[in-house]
C-alpha cells in the first residue's frame, strides 16, 4: 500500500516523458542522483517515509558498495529497489548500444529489481532509461510508448519471492524499520529490525555462489541482540568484508555498515567487531552496569532515593547528587562513575565519552539513560583510573570501530581495552 502524494507519481511520470524525448544531459544529470530523494521529501512527512522505508542509496553509497562486486558479474538483482540508485550504478558497468530501445532491451536480461511501491519501481525504470540517454543512447524520435517500459524485470511486487542464481549480485539497502520477527525465527524475538529480517529471508532465496553486498544498520554488526544474527550470517555466508560506513544520510541520522559476502558459507578469516578481546579490559577494572530508573514508567514508589539523571550530569568530572525520588529497584554506593548512554561517533577531536565522578554518603538511584561504572576497588583513585581509560583516544578509536550504534551496549563497553 502506497502513501505517496499524487505529486510525486506527477514527477513519475515527467520521468518517463523525458525518456521518451532527446534532452541534454544537464536536464537529465538531476534526476540521476538526489532530485528523487529531494521531491519526496518535500512531499512526504519523516514518519511516513520511515514507514515506507523510502530512504534512498545516493550515488556516493551506491558506488562504495558495488566497489565490493567484481565488474565481470552477469546479472544485478535489488529486491528492495525503491527508486533505483544500486541498479543506476550497476547500469554503468552494462554496455551502450545505439539506440535506446536496444539499450534497454539488453540491459533487461541484466537488470531485476523489486518495490512493494509501484511509483517507486516506474521510477527505477524511468531513471535507467535516462542514464542510458545521459551515456549516448539515442531515443527512437519516431517511437511509440514509454521506452522504460522494455526492462519488465524492474517491477513491482515483493523481492523476497525472487530467486537469485549463483551468476547474480544482489545489491540490497533494505527497509529499516522495526516489526515483530515471526514466530519461526531462531535467532531472535519480538521487534526486531526488518533489515536483518529482510537480509534472513534474501539469503535463504540465493544460490550458493551469489554474491551480496548490502548497506545495513549498525545495530545489526554491533548490536548486542544481534549476536545469533551473526552468528547465522558467518555460517551462511562467506563473508569478505564488513565496512563501516558512517551516517546513512542527515535525515535518516542512522549509522550504516557496508556487508559484502558470498551465500554459501562458512566465513573464514573475518571477525565481527568484538570478536578478539585485549588482553586487559574494562571489565577487569570495573563492573558496568545500566541505570534502574525508567522515569516516564516508574511509580515513584519506595524509599527517598539521590537521584541522577542525564541532564543533572553537567560538565564537572565529580558531583554529588542533589535530586531525590522515591525508587525501590537497584540503586548504586559511591564513589563510581557514570557516562550517558546515548553516545554517536566523534566528529571532532574530543573523547567520545565524557566520564563524570559521583562521589557521597548515600546509595544513588540512576536513570535508564546512563551507565554506571563500578570499581572493583571502591576508592576515588580507582574511579579516577576509569575516566582516565574512557576518555583515552585508544578508548574513542577502539568504539568508533566496535559501536556506531546510538546507544552504548554493556558488552562493548566492558571489551573497552583497559
Amino acid at each position: 500500500m502506497s502513501i505517496l502524494p499524487g505529486s510525486f507519481g506527477a514527477y513519475v511520470d515527467r520521468l518517463e516523458s523525458m525518456s521518451a524525448a532527446s534532452m541534454r544531459n544537464e536536464h537529465l544529470l538531476p534526476h540521476l542522483d538526489g532530485e528523487v530523494s529531494r521531491r519526496l521529501r518535500r512531499t512526504v512527512t519523516l514518519a511516513d517515509l520511515r514507514e515506507m522505508s523510502a530512504f534512498f542509496t545516493g550515488e556516493d553509497l551506491a558506488a562504495r558498495l558495488l566497489s565490493h562486486v567484481s565488474a565481470d558479474t552477469d546479472c544485478y538483482a535489488d529486491p528492495a529497489c525503491g527508486c533505483g540508485d544500486l541498479l543506476l550504478a550497476a547500469s554503468a558497468r552494462l554496455p551502450i548500444r545505439p539506440s535506446l530501445r536496444q539499450t534497454l532491451r539488453a540491459w533487461n536480461e541484466r537488470l531485476v529489481g523489486r518495490d512493494a511501491i509501484d511509483d517507486f519501481a516506474r521510477g527505477a525504470r524511468a531513471r535507467l532509461a535516462l542514464a542510458a540517454m545521459s551515456r549516448g543512447a539515442i531515443p527512437d524520435p519516431n517511437g511509440a510508448g514509454n521506452p522504460a517500459d522494455l526492462l519488465t524485470n524492474i517491477s513491482q511486487g515483493n523481492g523476497l519471492e525472487l530467486d537469485f542464481a549463483a551468476d547474480t549480485a544482489i545489491l540490497l539497502n533494505p527497509p529499516y524499520g522495526r516489526v515483530d520477527a515471526p514466530t519461526e525465527c531462531d535467532w531472535t524475538s519480538g521487534l526486531t529490525t526488518e533489515a536483518a529480517l529482510f537480509l534472513d529471508g534474501i539469503i535463504d532465496r540465493a544460490a550458493s555462489g551469489a554474491r551480496i553486498a548490502a548497506v545495513l544498520p549498525e545495530v545489526i554488526r554491533a548490536g548486542s541482540r544481534y549476536g545469533r544474527f551473526r552468528k547465522t550470517l558467518t555460517d551462511r555466508l562467506a563473508i569478505n568484508a564488513i565496512e563501516p560506513a558512517g551516517i546513512f544520510d542527515a535525515l535518516t541520522d542512522v549509522d550504516v555498515f557496508l556487508l559484502s559476502a558470498q551465500a554459501g558459507g562458512p566465513t573464514v578469516g573475518v571477525d565481527w567487531p568484538g570478536a578478539t578481546i585485549a588482553p586487559v579490559t574494562l571489565s577487569d577494572i570495573c563492573e558496568v552496569r545500566v541505570g534502574a530508573v525508567v522515569a516516564n514508567r516508574d511509580p515513584h514508589a519506595g524509599p527517598w532515593r539521590d537521584y541522577l539523571d542525564a541532564r543533572s550530569l553537567g560538565k564537572q568530572p565529580t558531583i554529588t547528587a542533589t535530586q531525590r525520588r522515591r525508587f525501590r529497584g537497584t540503586v548504586f554506593t559511591p564513589p563510581f562513575v557514570v557516562v550517558g548512554r546515548t553516545n554517536r561517533p566523534a566528529r571532532d577531536q574530543r573523547p567520545r565519552l565524557r566520564a563524570t565522578i559521583v562521589v557521597g554518603d548515600r546509595p544513588v538511584a540512576l536513570e535508564n539513560h546512563l551507565l554506571a561504572l563500578l570499581p572493583h576497588t571502591t576508592t576515588l583513585a580507582a574511579c579516577r583510573k576509569i575516566s582516565d581509560v574512557l576518555e583515552a583516544p585508544a578508548t574513542t578509536a577502539y568504539l568508533d570501530v566496535r559501536l556506531r550504534c546510538r546507544h552504548l551496549t554493556v558488552q562493548a563497553m566492558r571489551a573497552i581495552p583497559g
